[in-house]
């Protein structure tokens, strides 16, 4: 068995450049604030569930969220929100402080 490598400190800068070069950050966190706000268990943010991706050619071919099936939303009276959200967690250690 091989020792494990160590884990690099993620995102690093390199990396958060990649993802904003592929994904439409701002309006997937636009997409993914009220999901979990309104306790949508069965959307992507909770499940990674419900959801259509488009590569639109007006953003330079950057994905961008569809979501779909909110057939769940609000139907969970003791949801909360995540305290927290785990991909916020991520996003703040970017050290880019706005997120959070």
């Amino acid at each position: 068995m091989r020792p494990a490598s160590p884990r690099p400190a993620w995102p690093t800068p390199d990396r958060w450049q990649a993802v904003e070069d592929v994904l439409a950050v701002e309006p997937f966190l636009t997409f993914a604030a009220p999901e979990l706000m309104t306790g949508h268990w069965d959307g992507y943010c909770l499940s990674r569930n419900n959801y259509r991706l488009h590569a639109d050619p007006a953003d330079g071919g950057r994905f961008h969220f569809l979501p779909h099936g909110m057939d769940q939303i609000f139907g969970d009276a003791q949801a909360e929100v995540p305290e927290p959200p785990l991909w916020c967690t991520a996003l703040d250690a970017s050290g880019r402080g706005d997120v959070w």
